[in-house]
């Protein structure tokens, strides 16, 4: 069974630690597999045994580690094992994914508040509507009741028939999103971003798509290599994504920030790349992109902070509005209590 992402990062990172503790890399890997099985965690001390029989091999450190490592680690692993930097780049890219995971968790968790309390307000609607308001309803009839109590009454009365439905359609809508992000490509994504879809999964994409670049160029590889290299381990959108740039690059584009899709970089990013690097010229494309990467990253952070205020606004004031009504409902139904009782 593959490691959890946070699990496979952890393990990547303590083997650059280790590493930049000036132990030599098999080393490393033989004592951090007896620890490992030491406090019982199996399977990263199979991935630790795989990465040394690889070594002794002569193969491709994640070479036959798929059971274990998503696909982009592996490649990474692969890439930069034959680096003198391969403790820099490890904890480098661990800490960009990281940086990911804490972006997609301060967009969710602020809503955690927001989102139980409007389920609270939609319990609070079902119960006053069935407890109170349809009491009052049969026994003085639905023309006498004020408008207020008519929408209560229509509101929950539409929660209590449709609940189900909307629950099943907005689990099919997330599967489907979340399935759509990393395939979806052509015309119709064009549509969605333009729409406002897929913002933040663009965002994220191109920081890693900048990010893994920079590494090769690194190694001192020209970009049309790493784009090949790259699409092989791509999902479809970042395929599609390479397949431009090695179009570009085969046409002979000099003009860097033209090598990339209109529609896959935001206009800063695009900016920072004529800012930074006007012409083609590999030497320079690791600092460049890795500057362009940092710039990019800063910016998903700001948007799934605006994103994430933006959905929590929405509960708020649905909340409100909820609250509202119940409070105006629950007013009125003990001004007619008290006037019957008069």
């Amino acid at each position: 069974m593959r490691l959890a992402r946070q699990r496979q990062l952890a393990i990547l990172s303590d083997i650059a630690h280790w590493l930049q503790q000036d132990i030599a890399l098999p080393q490393a890997l033989r004592q951090l597999a007896v620890e490992a099985q030491r406090y019982r965690l199996t399977r990263e001390a199979q991935l630790l045994r795989c990465f040394t029989d690889n070594l002794h091999a002569g193969r491709p450190l994640s070479s036959d580690c798929q059971a274990w490592l998503d696909d982009d680690l592996r490649y990474l692993c692969g890439l930069a094992a034959g680096s003198r930097q391969f403790a820099e780049q490890l904890l480098k890219f661990a800490q960009l994914q990281q940086h990911r995971s804490r972006i997609l968790n301060h967009l969710w968790r602020p809503l955690a508040y927001p989102v139980v309390l409007l389920l609270m307000s939609f319990a609070a609607l079902h119960v006053i509507a069935s407890r109170v308001l349809t009491p009052l309803k049969l026994e003085q009839g639905a023309n006498a009741l004020p408008l207020s109590m008519q929408s209560l009454l229509w509101l929950a009365d539409t929660q209590r028939r449709y609940a189900l439905l909307l629950i099943i359609v907005s689990a099919a809508v997330i599967a489907a999103y979340r399935r759509a992000a990393p395939s979806m490509i052509g015309d119709w994504r064009l549509r969605c971003q333009r729409l406002g879809a897929f913002c933040l999964q663009r965002q994220l994409a191109a920081v890693e798509l900048l990010y893994l670049l920079a590494l090769q160029a690194q190694q001192g590889m020209s970009l049309l290599r790493a784009v090949t290299l790259m699409r092989a381990q791509a999902n479809r959108y970042s395929r599609w994504q390479l397949d431009y740039i090695a179009e570009q690059l085969n046409k002979g584009q000099s003009q860097v920030a033209q090598l990339f899709r209109p529609q896959f970089l935001p206009a800063r990013l695009h900016f920072r790349l004529v800012a930074g690097w006007r012409r083609r010229d590999d030497k320079r494309a690791a600092s460049v992109l890795m500057h362009a990467a940092d710039y990019a990253m800063q910016d998903a952070a700001n948007f799934a902070t605006r994103l994430s205020w933006f959905l929590q606004l929405i509960c708020y004031a649905c909340v409100a509005l909820l609250m509202g009504m119940l409070i105006s409902a629950v007013m009125q139904v003990m001004t007619l209590s008290s006037a019957s009782v008069s």
